[in-house]
């Protein structure tokens, strides 16, 4: 989830219900009435709306001094807290450093560490390294490099390193269980919460027994040393295909790990094209993530996977017009692989879909936040900038909001992309070209960390309006002072309804579900 790692292939732009619980109606007006008294408590009648949130330049020094050449893949731990990136500039660090690092910053201290040094220091000597992932505390980072000097033996060609922030040690993730170094190219990985396991692409052939071909996908245990064939079927058995340039993505605890392939047999019934899968690295079991609520495989190109803390929601990019109907282009959707749900996630608040491309997305640890980059110019009011920007759409309320702006919440006057959420949606990262995001101009692209407003939030027992059900939802205040209580009615077949009821102190306010939502709906 929000650990895990991207590629530089985003740059390629492509062309082109839950389970009903029928509860009886006065049972559901107690529960509601005892889980309101204490959210009435919390929402004082006429309290001020959020102010925008507040964005900082993770791409600087210790001093705060922006970053003096372009600094690009951020990545963001589980809390927020730390961002890694890589960066061509000579000022982050002392000493200067040189050609491109990967370096983490501490947004609380402003500290910043050179990730991409072997354990004595020492700077890679490569000239391609980039920022793939950082577990849950921001204690582990793994990148790839060509570098030869940052573990022994050295190593060659492109590979895939942990870094321990804590110890300075290096390890080489792209290693077969007996350490030998994968003989071919290794890049973009995603790291469990723990550090533990790292998921990564590689067409090395000697990973792992029997050898593969071609680029697939591996899961490796930096604690055991052992190598797992992720883009393989439930027997085990490598996909006829190859796995593509967008980064793997690995569940918190390590169990699943989502990818890309054009491969026809990692499932049944077989498929064509290229598609998303989740992979139970415990079990064997591979789930096809690009298919519509019916299961039907998705007609056009799928890719940029990211899935959420357990595994259980996907978001992907794809081409289809058969996910969802009436919605085509590029677009960006969240798949339930518990219930096999999808659902558009670039669309406005009232569920239009966006008039241009959506590519990559990152999901909170819960599912309910995703960060996506878009050319849409329709999913919020007043989108004039015409460049691709930063968005948070919140999945249950269906509200969006523009994550590359300032804290006055102007919008960025360049390109802004690659986000990258925290665990529980509140902060994203991404790199921008706009000059206007901090009060500082900026030039070159730079990485910022943006904060939103994560609502405190209670749920309550679902109910359906079909025949013979009758639904009420009472609003009980027990405090002295009246309240204005912000409802979301969430629906399985349409976009939520937001009411706001006023309830006087000491009374309550019962509403009449049936008669808001309609007949036979699930809300």
């Amino acid at each position: 989830m929000a650990v895990r790692g991207r590629t530089d292939a985003k740059r390629h732009r492509w062309s082109s219900g839950p389970l009903r619980e029928r509860r009886h109606a006065f049972l559901l007006e107690i529960i509601m009435t005892m889980l309101l008294a204490f959210l009435l408590l919390a929402l004082p009648a006429g309290s001020a709306q959020a102010a925008p949130g507040s964005i900082a330049a993770a791409s600087s020094n210790a001093a705060r001094t922006l970053a003096n050449a372009m600094s690009d893949y951020p990545v963001i731990s589980l809390d927020g807290r730390y961002v890694a990136f890589m960066s061509a500039a000579t000022n982050l660090v002392t000493p200067a450093t040189s050609g491109l690092q990967v370096f983490r910053k501490d947004m609380e201290t402003g500290e910043v560490r050179l990730v991409s040094a072997n354990a004595a220091g020492e700077e890679g000597n490569g000239a391609t390294t980039i920022a793939s992932t950082i577990s849950a505390d921001g204690r582990f980072v793994a990148f790839y490099s060509d570098s030869t000097n940052l573990v022994t033996p050295a190593t060659s060609g492109l590979q895939v390193f942990r870094k321990d922030m804590e110890t300075g040690e290096v390890k080489l993730v792209s290693a077969s269980a007996a350490g030998t170094q994968g003989n071919g190219s290794s890049h973009d990985s995603s790291i469990s919460a723990d550090g533990r396991f790292v998921a990564f692409n590689s067409n090395s052939t000697n990973l792992v027994t029997p050898a593969t071909s071609g680029l697939q996908v591996f899961r490796k245990d930096m604690e055991t040393g052992e190598v797992k064939l992720v883009s393989a079927n439930a027997a085990g058995t490598q996909g006829n295909g190859i796995a593509h340039h967008f980064a793997p993505d690995i569940s918190l605890d390590g169990r699943f790990v989502c990818f890309t392939s054009d491969s026809t047999d990692l499932v049944t019934p077989a498929t064509s094209g290229q598609e998303v899968f989740r992979k139970d690295v415990l079990t064997g079991e591979v789930k096809l993530v690009s298919a519509s609520a019916a299961g039907a495989e998705s007609n056009q190109g799928n890719g940029f996977p990211s899935c959420s803390g357990d595994g259980s929601y996907v978001t992907f990019a794809s081409n289809a017009d058969n996910l969802i109907t009436g919605v085509s282009g590029t677009q960006v959707y969240r798949k339930d692989l518990r219930s096999g749900d999808i659902v558009l996630v670039s669309s406005n608040a009232v569920g239009t879909p966006g008039d241009y491309g959506s590519t990559y997305s990152s999901i909170s640890a819960d599912g309910r936040y995703v960060a996506l980059e878009s050319y849409a110019t329709n999913l919020i009011d007043g989108d004039v900038n015409g460049k691709l920007d930063v968005f948070r759409k919140d999945m249950v309320t269906w509200k969006i909001e523009l994550v590359s702006a300032n804290a006055a919440g102007a919008q960025g006057d360049d390109h802004s992309g690659y986000p990258f959420i925290s665990g529980d949606g509140r902060y994203i990262s991404f790199s921008s070209t706009a000059s206007n995001l901090i009060p500082t101009p900026t030039t070159s692209t730079q990485v910022f960390r943006k904060e939103l407003a994560v609502p405190y939030r209670f749920y309550f027992a679902e109910g359906y309006t079909g025949p013979g059900f009758q639904e009420y939802l009472c609003l009980g205040n027990p405090s002295n002072d009246p309240v204005n209580v912000r409802v979301t009615y969430l629906f399985g077949d349409g976009p939520p309804k937001v009411e706001t009821y006023n309830v006087p102190g000491h009374s309550r306010v019962t509403r009449d579900v049936n008669a808001l939502a309609g007949a036979g709906r699930e809300v």
